[in-house]
C-alpha cells in the first residue's frame, strides 16, 4: 500500500509540475488534455483540480475505466498508431505491459527526481534511525 500511494504521489506531482515549455504551448493550442486513468474517480478529480489550477488555459478530459479496458485502448491506439490520450495513470502491471510492448515514452520531471530522491533519503534516515545496519 505504500508503494502504491508514493507512486501515485508521484503521478500526481508530474502531472501538475512537469510540463516541459514546449508541451505546454502545444496544449494552449489545442486547449485540453486528455487523461487515461483507472484511478478512483475522487484521486483523478484531485489530480485534475491541481493541474487546472496550475494551468488554466487547459480543460482536462477524463477518460476513466477499468486498468483493463484503459490497458485494451492504448494498445488498440498504439496499433492503429492513433494516440487520442496525453497522459496516463494505470496500475504496474498494466504499465509494465505497455513497456513491454513499446508503448510508453519515457518523461521524467525535474520535480520527480527531486521528489523522489527526498523519499530515497527519508527512508534511509528511518533505517539508520531504527537501527537498522548492514550485515
Amino acid at each position: 500500500m505504500k508503494h502504491t500511494l508514493f507512486f501515485a504521489v508521484i503521478m500526481a506531482l508530474i502531472l501538475v509540475t512537469g510540463a516541459s515549455a514546449q508541451d505546454l504551448e502545444k496544449a494552449k493550442q489545442e486547449g485540453r488534455l486528455v487523461f487515461y486513468t483507472s484511478w478512483g474517480l475522487s484521486d483523478a478529480d484531485y489530480v485534475i483540480k491541481a493541474f487546472e489550477k496550475k494551468y488554466p488555459f487547459l480543460k482536462i478530459e477524463l477518460a476513466r475505466s477499468t486498468s483493463e479496458k484503459t490497458l485494451n485502448r492504448l494498445l488498440t491506439e498504439h496499433r492503429a498508431q492513433s494516440f487520442l490520450g496525453d497522459v496516463v495513470a494505470i496500475s504496474g502491471i498494466q504499465s509494465g505491459i505497455l513497456k513491454a510492448k513499446g508503448v510508453l515514452d519515457r518523461h521524467q520531471s525535474s520535480e520527480s527526481i527531486r521528489v523522489a530522491s527526498n523519499h530515497l533519503r527519508h527512508e534511509l534516515q528511518h533505517q539508520i534511525g531504527s537501527g537498522c545496519r548492514e550485515s
